[in-house]
């Protein structure tokens, strides 16, 4: 009885106000549920809890945390990256939508950041866009392009194009140096478009540590009229 009253206080704190269409409320509600289930040594009673909400909210249990393992193909041996980039989602759906939606991205900024990083992090994702962009098959071996292809959402193509900006944003706001003082210039010239403003503040509003520069980001962002 007491884990029926906790699965349906978690259903119904989980989907307050969001839309269950909308990637950037299954994100936030990943993130709620993460912080809310880490707690949690019982991994079984962990994994029913997060079935259960899975079922309940209409949301595969991959969107939400992507606890799922990827299974090796036949005859083929998928190649672990011994980096954060496998349970970092940001990076899984940054691939995901690239690889789907390739053809109808111009905006390449985050693409350019990615591939001339040096940075070990994001050695794995670079690995993943680079064979895309050569049109080799390599990256159809690797276990975070497989991680990333289960994610499976629906999206149309101006939800893919909004998603990738976002997703871009938030890669480049935590590993890009310069990113901060171009989002900054941006705000107080007035150049961002209102989406894009909305969804910097909210990645910002998820950060655990706010650095002083984010910080004047985010007053710019909430003066922004």
């Amino acid at each position: 009885a007491n884990a029926l009253v906790l699965e349906n206080f978690v259903f119904q704190y989980l989907k307050r106000g969001k839309n269950l269409e909308s990637p950037e409320d299954i994100r936030l509600i990943s993130h709620e549920l993460q912080n809310l289930t880490k707690n949690i040594e019982a991994d079984i009673l962990k994994e029913t809890l997060v079935n259960k909400i899975s079922k309940e909210l209409g949301v595969s249990k991959e969107a939400l945390v992507a606890l799922k393992k990827s299974a090796p193909k036949a005859n083929a041996q998928l190649v672990e990256e011994p980096s954060r980039a496998k349970t970092d989602k940001s990076f899984l759906l940054f691939i995901y939508i690239y690889s789907n939606f390739k053809d109808l991205i111009t905006e390449k900024g985050a693409l350019n950041f990615v591939i001339n990083s040096k940075e070990e992090v994001l050695a794995s994702v670079k690995k993943v866009i680079n064979s895309i962009l050569d049109g080799s098959t390599e990256h159809t071996e690797l276990a975070l392009y497989t991680e990333a292809e289960m994610l499976n959402l629906k999206l149309s193509e101006d939800d893919a194009l909004q998603e990738f900006q976002r997703v871009s944003d938030e890669i480049q706001l935590k590993y890009d140096k310069n990113f901060l003082n171009e989002m900054k210039k941006l705000a107080k010239d007035k150049k961002l478009s209102f989406e894009r403003k909305e969804n910097l503040q909210k990645t910002l509003n998820l950060s655990d540590n706010i650095s002083s520069q984010e910080e004047e980001l985010i007053k710019l962002l909430n003066d922004y009229a």
